[in-house]
């Protein structure tokens, strides 16, 4: 019997001085050194892992709390890995996004460790390293499994009747003339798509209909005069899936005058959007009005 993969670390490098690097001394300043503790604690699971750890911002912080004990509460937990987003030890679109701490960093002392492997096979989804970073590691995407009693796949199912076969077809085509006619980059005008996702707006159809110039390629290299990143792409798709457009634009178009031009700068403009209820670019401008009285 052949032995299983192995994906995690016996071991990593640590550099010396780490307590002079700015972003633990940010982490320390503001989280104290039971935060440190905490984020040592995460990156260590990180790499029994391999690059990453799954983290629920509902249950994993109790869970993690639960297993540190030695009086570290879910509250520091959860206030940790929100500091460590802000300063940059997380990729912070990563873990909104796909619920993943993880961060360059780690994976470029993930690839050096596991330099020597015959599996380097890496999920793409979570993967933020450029090919010349990472030569060698070959990204594969997640492979999502039907469960064993899905209806769908029930041949009783209704859908499998022949006359709805046939409505399936003509709405097939439909889809197809509708995307001929916007473009080809996959955007149509029905409007946002259905999600349960935390970044949804809470409604199915968005206030505004798809604009179809609005790709990740836009938006990073008209606000943030870059191009993006593999991994930014595919984050940056997800949210304009889910998000309202105009609304993800004036994100990118704020972030993209100040000094953080990144995607983690965006989910914190949309995060405090979701908290205040800005739903449409008309609560936007709502919004600022409400702001700017305030500071009268």
């Amino acid at each position: 019997m052949a032995r299983p993969l192995k994906e995690g670390l016996d071991y990593y490098p640590r550099k010396v001085g780490i307590y002079d690097d700015p972003k633990v001394i940010d982490l320390i300043i503001n989280c104290g050194y039971t935060g440190f503790v905490i984020w040592d604690y995460l990156i260590d699971k990180i790499y029994q892992n391999g690059y990453f750890y799954p983290w629920n911002n509902r249950s994993s912080p109790k869970a993690i709390a639960f297993k540190m004990s030695g009086g570290i509460e879910e509250g520091q937990v959860r206030e940790t890995v929100e500091m460590c987003c802000r300063c940059g030890l997380f990729d912070g679109a990563v873990l909104t996004v796909c619920g993943i701490l993880t961060s360059r960093g780690i994976q470029r002392r993930y690839c050096n460790a596991a330099a020597d492997r015959r599996n380097k096979e890496v999920i793409a989804d979570y993967w933020l390293l450029d090919e010349s970073e990472s030569a060698g590691f070959v990204k594969c995407t997640l492979k999502r499994v039907s469960p064993p009693n899905n209806p769908c796949k029930s041949p009783n199912n209704p859908c499998k009747s022949p006359s709805n076969a046939i409505e399936q077809s003509k709405a097939k085509d439909s889809r197809a003339k509708q995307i001929d006619i916007d473009g080809d980059d996959g955007y149509t005008r029905a409007g946002a798509r259905e999600s349960n996702s935390d970044f949804s707006d809470g409604n199915n159809v968005a206030s505004d209909p798809a604009d179809p110039k609005l790709t990740p390629e836009y938006l990073f290299t008209h606000y943030f005069g870059k191009r993006p990143t593999e991994a930014e792409v595919r984050q940056c798709q997800k949210l304009l899936d889910i998000r309202d457009h105009a609304v993800l634009e004036h994100a990118f178009q704020r972030a993209g005058v100040t000094d953080n031009k990144n995607l983690a700068y965006v989910l914190g403009i949309l995060e405090r959007y979701t908290v205040r209820g800005v739903k449409s670019i008309r609560d936007v401008a709502d919004d600022d009005m409400r702001h700017a009285a305030a500071k009268k």
